[in-house]
């Protein structure tokens, strides 16, 4: 008796409650996925499951002919002790677990018998289909031949070599941390095949529109070799034919099309993971990824022989999807420039805004040198190189971001971005958790901002304060080099408190060489924060009344007073107004005819007093209460 059957002799004898406990002929196909994920130095290509227990997304142990895995360690089994299993750190076993390991592990030490070589169960279910369910066959017709297997193992082939040659590439490796939803899932032992089986499951599910056993066939042939067996050696092509119809092999295609083990962040929701991954990367193996992705799909597309206009179109979207992935950038948002958008609205929205006569002023005398320097350039004249990249530095609320957008535009409508659009980030859209991830980051949002402005805000938390390890500095270093590759399409502003953008671009010799525009933003004054406030108002259709502005500026003339380093300028008005409105809701609600003009005044019982209002600004309490 083989020692696998011996093992399944012990589980049948047992007590009733071990029916978590399960052989490895036993074990379904998506088990066996779950336990490759759980035990990540398992290696299937070598090792057979003999005994595992498995209990909803949960194992206790493992026992292969090789190794026994049990809490997070490995044991050879002829060397372990089957006294450690009544220790203290093997508590968790269940006692007829216990049992059962025992029993087993001592078949193990003592006999050598050859047990079945397997990834998973799928192979040998497979071989014995025909004879398990044979009045279940409906067609001993050929659905497909030698020759159409030959061609599949040649084009399994590829892609097996193409996941070979990633594994080894650390980069890779290092960067499927990427995908993931959660850290805790980005572990060690998930490999490019984990990724092709998911991209292969995907691809089938939206290209075959018109199922046939060949196409399943096909599925499950890929799957299986993809996990290191060859679903048709040493079984003839009637039965592989035959087997295409059995109602277990069918299940089997429904859990396969079903199986969704990877879970990834909601950037890579219906994208091929390996081609996005590899794009992201700037691979060299990018094309050949999407290429075999796509070839599968034309595969199953014309398993019935014919491809129709809905499946022409499934191709197509394929296509598209592995030559141009469409990851979107987390951490980062996008402003586009208005519809039939000019320079005269540019500089007028300039002129509109309130205070920030400094930084206005300045933007005038750019777009002048600019304006020059294009009409130098017609009529053939040298030009000096002028440096479009811009520290803003200044205390929150006080428009850094609305400035950086005219100024995407301003440079469009001059003719030195073709977009002009603005891409807004900051460290944490910049920076990743892992080692090469970083810079990977940097390229998706550089690709992002080409031909267009790119605002970091808060940049001086890039630095390194203490010296330590940290991927602020890669970022820096990776900004830097594709500023280089684009100097001519691309345009950096970088932002935040005064003192920390001088040190900022003062750490760093590439900082001080590629930005030397500054723009300095100063707190608004208590009557411009009035503005401020009634700019909401006008836009929002409400009326201040006299005593209103009044008790309003009485509150900002506080503000101002008490103002530090962080107070928020604009960013307080606008909480000040929504209280305004809240008060304003609450005072009218129960009034029975309410009119246009009561729903647009805000009188002054509506505006918080300023005593208060400042304690909640800075959250302090007045020294003289």
């Amino acid at each position: 008796m083989s020692l696998i059957n011996q093992i399944e002799k012990l589980i049948a004898g047992s007590i009733p409650g071990t029916s978590t406990i399960k052989s490895g002929n036993k074990l379904k196909p998506e088990e066996i996925l779950l336990l490759s994920g759980l035990y990540k130095n398992l290696n299937l290509r070598k090792e057979s499951i003999l005994l595992v227990s498995i209990e909803e997304n949960k194992s206790n142990f493992l026992l292969s002919d090789k190794y026994l895995y049990l809490q997070s360690q490995r044991f050879i089994p002829e060397a372990f002790d089957i006294g450690q299993l009544d220790d203290e750190p093997f508590g968790i076993l269940k006692p007829q677990e216990k049992k059962i390991l025992k029993e087993s592990l001592f078949l193990v030490s003592t006999n050598k018998t050859e047990t079945r070589n397997t990834l998973d169960s799928f192979l040998n279910k497979y071989k014995n289909l025909v004879h398990e369910e044979k009045e279940n066959f409906q067609n001993e017709k050929l659905f497909f031949d030698g020759q159409y297997i030959e061609m599949l193992k040649h084009e399994a082939d590829e892609i097996v070599k193409l996941c070979h040659e990633l594994n080894s590439d650390p980069h890779f490796i290092q960067s499927l941390n990427l995908i993931y939803s959660t850290s805790n899932e980005a572990a060690d032992g998930y490999k490019a095949e984990h990724l092709m089986i998911s991209d292969i499951i995907q691809t089938y599910n939206e290209v075959a529109i018109n199922e046939n056993e060949k196409s399943k066939f096909t599925l499950a042939y890929f799957f299986d070799y993809l996990q290191g067996k060859d679903l048709a050696k040493g079984i003839t092509i009637q039965r592989l034919n035959q087997m295409t119809t059995n109602t277990l092999f069918l299940e089997n295609i429904e859990k396969i099309k079903a199986a969704k083990y990877i879970h990834t962040n909601t950037e890579y929701t219906g994208e091929y993971l390996i081609p996005a991954i590899l794009f992201r990367m700037q691979h060299d193996f990018f094309m050949k990824s999407g290429n075999s992705i796509y070839r599968f799909a034309t595969i199953i597309a014309k398993a019935d022989g014919n491809v129709n206009d809905e499946e022409k179109k499934a191709l197509k979207k394929v296509l598209e999807k592995t030559s141009k992935p469409k990851v979107k950038t987390s951490g980062v948002s996008t402003n586009s420039i208005p519809a039939g958008d000019t320079l005269e609205a540019v500089m007028n929205e300039l002129d509109l805004l309130i205070g920030l006569e400094d930084v206005k002023k300045s933007i005038k005398e750019l777009a002048n040198l600019l304006k020059v320097q294009k009409i130098r350039t017609e009529k053939g004249m040298p030009n000096i190189e002028i440096g479009l990249h811009a520290v803003f530095m200044g205390p929150p609320g006080t428009g850094k971001t609305t400035i950086a957008r005219l100024l995407g535009r301003l440079y469009k409508h001059l003719g030195y971005l073709e977009k002009g659009h603005l891409i807004e980030t900051d460290r944490a859209g910049m920076v990743a958790g892992y080692v090469g991830q970083t810079a990977i980051k940097v390229n998706d949002i550089v690709k992002e901002s080409i031909e267009g402005v790119l605002f970091i805000d808060e940049a001086y938390s890039l630095n390194t304060q203490d010296g330590g390890r940290d991927f602020g500095s890669e970022a820096v270093d990776a900004l830097l080099k594709r500023m280089e590759d684009l100097r001519n399409q691309l345009v950096v502003v970088v932002a935040g408190y005064t003192e920390p953008m001088k040190l900022f671009v003062e750490s760093n010799p590439g900082l001080r060489s590629r930005f030397n525009r500054f723009f300095n933003f100063d707190h608004f004054l208590p009557l411009q924060l009035l503005q401020i406030f009634e700019s909401f108002s006008t836009k929002s259709d409400f009326l201040l009344k006299a005593d209103a502005k009044d008790k309003l500026l009485d509150t900002f003339e506080m503000l101002y007073e008490k103002r530090d380093a962080g107070f928020g300028n604009a960013r307080v008005v606008r909480n000040l107004f929504e209280r305004c409105i809240q008060n304003q809701a609450n005072r009218i609600v129960n009034i029975a005819e309410v009119t246009k003009e009561i729903l647009q005044n805000i009188e002054a019982i509506d505006i918080p007093e300023p005593k208060s209002m400042v304690e909640q600004v800075f959250f302090t309490v007045n020294d003289d209460e």
